[in-house]
């Protein structure tokens, strides 16, 4: 559902707000997986998306947009396993611009696999939760 002066709400896999507001001004965007972390530890390289998501999209105001976003999580019978959480700000206006970012993912040791958002974004399997937090600034000269 989208509208102009309310913003939009997206349903299903989808990306996380660091990759539609932070990565843009970052050098992923710009160069690529050459400055890559191993195991894509930040998703500056796009290799995850969130499962069972619902994203906020506000509309631009004077530069400033924000996202929020909550994943449901999947596995059947354990409430909270695999669920997520983000936000992310970002102010683009003129030569200056500014973006933050903040990711939470829940996983039940128990569950880890390929499809779990801290195992398969990770790589470190039964890690129990994970927080990132990513800052962007980029001045134009």
């Amino acid at each position: 559902m989208t509208s102009d002066s309310l913003g939009s709400v997206t349903l299903g896999r989808q990306y996380d707000p660091l990759i539609d507001l932070v990565q843009g001004i970052t050098e992923d965007n710009y160069f690529g997986s050459a400055f890559a972390t191993a195991g894509d530890v930040d998703n500056y390289d796009n290799s995850f998306r969130v499962n069972n998501a619902v994203k906020y999209t506000s509309p631009v105001w004077s530069g400033l947009q924000f996202e929020a976003m909550y994943s449901f999580g999947g596995i059947a019978g354990s409430t909270g396993s695999e669920q997520s959480y983000s936000a992310a700000a970002a102010y683009n206006n003129g030569p200056i611009a500014l973006a933050a970012d903040y990711f939470y993912a829940a996983n039940s040791p128990a569950s880890a696999g390929p499809r779990s958002p801290t195992a398969g974004w990770y790589g470190y399997a039964g890690t129990g939760t994970q927080e990132m937090v990513n800052l962007g600034l980029r001045h134009k000269f």
